[in-house]
């Protein structure tokens, strides 16, 4: 049911934003799995240039983020690479939650306006140090975060998992996402909501520490990890 209503949203980026040859929705859709997989396996070659001396650390993660972006995209909608515009259709507006909608009145969650998405994410950016006491944690309050302000229409997820796979293995540890998919994955997105509900709140900090130490039980060093391939 949930790949259905992801497809039909699929669907609908593709006819308001059409690349440059037509798609077949299925072949999309399968493609976007296949790509997410190859970033996964080249998360070493990323990790080099995260630890290069070119660009803040900050820096790197905006490039990788729309670069990721791009590579799952390409060729699907016409703005793989690219951040929500205040010109787009709906001046760029875009909810989740429940379901990932454009429409106004069955928003649960509404993503930062376009016009401080740049600024929003510069300051998630800054949460993924050089050097972190608490990786696991940071980790965590950054995907919260990137997910909240929700820069694209979709794969935002991915994204984010994606670019925390990498830092939190800049830091030696790999986060065990198939399994928390598999095993836990509505539990781990209550807890995620309930953040994104209370985070203008003063409770917020008590409810990130319970996704927190959620998120530790699938986080497991770099030398614990053995690939099932």
């Amino acid at each position: 049911m949930a790949d259905n209503s992801e497809k039909a949203y699929l669907a609908e980026l593709i006819r308001d934003f059409p690349p440059a040859n037509p798609v077949d929705l299925e072949v999309a859709w399968k493609d976007i799995q296949t790509r997410y997989t190859v970033l996964e396996q080249h998360i070493p070659d990323f990790l080099s240039f995260l630890q290069s001396e070119q660009n803040t650390f900050s820096e790197k993660f905006n490039l990788l983020c729309l670069s990721f972006h791009r590579y799952l995209f390409s060729d699907i909608i016409g703005n793989a690479g690219e951040f929500r515009k205040v010109m787009d259709p709906n001046a760029g507006f875009v909810a989740y939650g429940r379901e990932m909608t454009r429409n106004p009145s069955t928003a649960q969650f509404t993503g930062s306006a376009p016009s401080s998405i740049e600024n929003d994410l510069s300051e998630a950016y800054q949460l993924l140090k050089l050097e972190e006491i608490d990786p696991i944690c940071a980790s965590m309050r950054f995907y919260q975060r990137f997910v909240r302000i929700h820069p694209f229409y979709d794969g935002n997820g991915r994204v984010a998992r994606i670019l925390i796979t990498l830092y939190l293995s800049h830091h030696g540890f790999y986060p065990l996402w198939k399994k928390l998919e598999e095993t836990k994955k509505n539990e781990f997105l209550r807890k995620l909501n309930m953040c994104h509900l209370r985070e203008r709140e003063q409770m917020f900090e008590k409810y990130f520490a319970y996704l927190c130490e959620f998120w530790r039980q699938f986080v497991i060093p770099k030398t614990d990890f053995v690939d099932p391939s």
